[in-house]
């Protein structure tokens, strides 16, 4: 029983403490801490003005943050009408700049098979029935191989339907060169030479034709020496 009571006196007794006197309380701090209550107090006395000008310049300082938060936010906000307005007109010029370039890419196609045509067209003028200008065809021949190399035209009729006749014409057109370059060489005719020569240079094929001439012209020679020492 006395246990149980126990908690019961300890909060009476706390409560008389808090209906004390102030003087009471004062009586029953411990030793020291009037001294630094005293401290305390003349420290704040001491340091007020301080105290009062950093609370002010706080105050001030939080207005000019409001302040300059809400001109960052007409800003933002301006900066979002700027773009919205500029957006659409930039969306619309890509647009059109990525029109002009598939225009202009159509006009490139359609402009190096209209000169494929007229190529073909010429070659069989200078070939058919029978080759006159050989120089001049073998330069319209690179021509069309060049727009063949740089210019996708796979899948346009126009230039499938002329591609074996392309293929036909260089063949001719070499085939002629080698052989006028064979007979001039052999029979010593500097106009078959260099008619064959010119139509090499004009097919960009002058190196590897004139080697094999030249070493077919060798072998020959080597051949006939060979008879000769033999005989």
């Amino acid at each position: 029983a006395v246990r149980r009571d126990a908690p019961v006196e300890h909060a009476d007794r706390g409560r008389r403490r808090r209906l004390l006197p102030r003087a009471a309380q004062r009586r029953h701090r411990p030793p020291g801490a009037a001294r630094l209550e005293r401290d305390a107090g003349a420290e704040v006395s001491a340091n007020t003005n301080e105290l009062v000008e950093h609370i002010e310049s706080v105050l001030e300082l939080e207005s000019k943050l409001a302040v300059a938060r809400e001109r960052a936010e007409l800003v933002a906000r301006s900066a979002h009408r700027v773009q919205a307005s500029l957006t659409a007109p930039c969306d619309r010029l890509r647009g059109h700049a990525a029109e002009l370039r598939r225009l202009y890419d159509a006009c490139s196609l359609l402009r190096d098979l209209h000169r494929l045509l007229y190529l073909s067209r010429r070659l069989r003028e200078l070939l058919e029935p029978e080759p006159t200008d050989m120089a001049m065809a073998a330069e319209y021949v690179h021509e069309a191989r060049v727009i063949l190399a740089n210019s996708d035209l796979s899948g346009i009729d126009a230039a499938d339907a002329e591609l074996p006749r392309l293929q036909r014409a260089e063949g001719v057109v070499v085939a002629r060169a080698v052989e006028t370059l064979a007979h001039g060489m052999e029979v010593g005719n500097h106009a078959d030479i260099g008619m064959a020569l010119q139509t090499l240079v004009n097919l960009h094929r002058l190196r590897e034709y004139v080697r094999a001439a030249v070493r077919s012209q060798c072998d020959k020679a080597t051949a006939a020496v060979a008879s000769l020492s033999l005989a």
